[in-house]
């Protein structure tokens, strides 16, 4: 409990988590202020419904293709 190289990583830890937390603090701030893509994400619906139409757009998509990849995908190969 005397070694003071004990005492200077607990100090280390402590700075580290202190700066941790003031990280986390500021990237849920701007989250929360709709910052970035996921914080309008998180604050345009608009933009999420968007976003969640084109994903169930390219599923069906995909499902289609996988269904008859014929109609869809032409592979032609020519030699000269």
């Amino acid at each position: 409990m005397t070694d003071p190289s004990l005492f200077n990583r607990m100090n280390d830890v402590t700075a580290r988590l202190t700066e941790l937390t003031g990280r986390l603090n500021e990237l849920t701030t701007r989250l929360n202020s709709g910052e970035g893509t996921v914080g309008l994400l998180l604050k345009d619906k608009q933009l999420y419904e968007n976003m969640n139409g084109a994903v169930n757009d390219i599923r069906s998509l995909m499902a289609e293709i996988k269904k008859d990849p014929k109609r869809y995908l032409n592979v032609r190969v020519s030699i000269f």
